[in-house]
């Protein structure tokens, strides 16, 4: 398997990871992933990926992709939440790996290299995942989220709902000792 940046070429493959999601929530409600109410056709997430391959290129966007025998199996994004000159140095996280890849180390992979590339460029990131994927709230905090909120009710999904729960983590860790060094808010 290898990890490397997005390319332009990898629109095939992206788009097949991200529609791969639609048919899996099908067969499993209670999947930690959101998803529109009906799937962009393929010129909007052509439009999108452009979006994103233009973040990448003007440093608003780190995207790293897991290939394994020419296969897309695995993407995950940490993109600038806003541009204001107090805000820009926070990012968002987002990954999507492959069902049948799942549990077999592309999602560390896919963290630790894209969370190295954030270096000088973000100084946190956050995340939001349902409190009902425990495969993924484990996963982000061997690799250092902290929980900072939960959002009781974030989620309706078949007349259901879920928590949502906010992950954060800064970039750099912070020095032992400082207020940082434990993360913000409660931890469950």
């Amino acid at each position: 398997m290898e990890i490397r940046p997005l390319a332009w070429d990898d629109f095939e493959g992206w788009a097949a990871l991200y529609f791969s999601r639609y048919e899996e929530i099908k067969t499993n409600p209670e999947l930690g992933i959101f998803v529109y109410e009906t799937p962009p056709t393929m010129a909007e997430e052509a439009e999108i990926f452009g979006k994103l391959m233009k973040e990448t290129l003007t440093g608003d966007a780190r995207v790293f992709v897991a290939e394994d025998g020419g296969r897309l199996v695995g993407a995950c994004t940490v993109r600038r939440l806003a541009r204001h000159l107090e805000d820009r140095h926070l990012g968002g996280l987002g990954i999507a790996v492959r069902a049948d890849r799942r549990g077999q180390g592309v999602g560390d992979a896919l963290l630790t290299r894209t969370l190295e590339s954030c270096r000088g460029v973000f100084e946190s990131v956050d995340l939001q995942v349902l409190a009902i994927n425990e495969p993924a709230l484990r996963l982000y905090r061997k690799h250092g989220f902290r929980t900072i909120g939960v959002h009781p009710r974030g989620v309706k999904r078949g007349g259901r709902y879920l928590e949502d729960v906010l992950m954060w983590r800064p970039v750099d860790p912070a020095p032992e000792g400082s207020s940082e060094s434990s993360g913000p808010g409660p931890s469950p």
